[in-house]
């Protein structure tokens, strides 16, 4: 009788499912191209919103609401590419990056509130930079 080896990475079970996971540098790269794609978007959509205070900062340059309007900049950034990223993945399945390579987000069959969680997977992205990139971490060392 022959025993299956549970150390085996690659068992019975996981060569059966539609499902495999892509690896961490194609994640990588798909963010990196996702950024290459989405940021001029990106940045004229914060021209539009922030022209006023952008006008202001180049006229007053030691101006002391230069680090809010810095603040704001950042906040705005992270939540229009969250934003553009959840629309792709709505629409999609994809970002620009990861439709590329062929990488697709998968949710379970519960379809409601599909843009919110999107835009909330996104969000939370840009947030574990605030626990100094741990969540990034387990990237490396989580199976899925």
């Amino acid at each position: 009788m022959v025993y299956q080896d549970i150390s085996d990475t690659h068992s019975i079970q996981q060569k059966s499912s539609a499902f495999e996971s892509p690896n961490t540098f194609d994640r990588f790269f798909s963010f990196l191209i996702d950024y290459l794609v989405l940021s001029p978007f990106v940045l004229f959509g914060l021209y539009l919103l922030f022209k006023d205070g952008l006008m202001f900062w180049k006229l007053h340059p030691e101006a002391p609401e230069e680090s809010s309007l810095l603040l704001l900049l950042g906040v705005g950034f992270v939540f229009l590419f969250s934003l553009f990223q959840s629309l792709f993945i709505y629409l999609f399945q994809a970002t620009p990056g990861q439709y590329y390579l062929k990488i697709k987000v998968q949710f379970e069959s519960n379809q409601s509130l599909l843009f919110f969680r999107s835009f909330c997977r996104q969000l939370g992205f840009w947030l574990s930079i605030l626990f100094f990139g741990l969540p990034w971490l387990a990237v490396f060392f989580h199976s899925q």
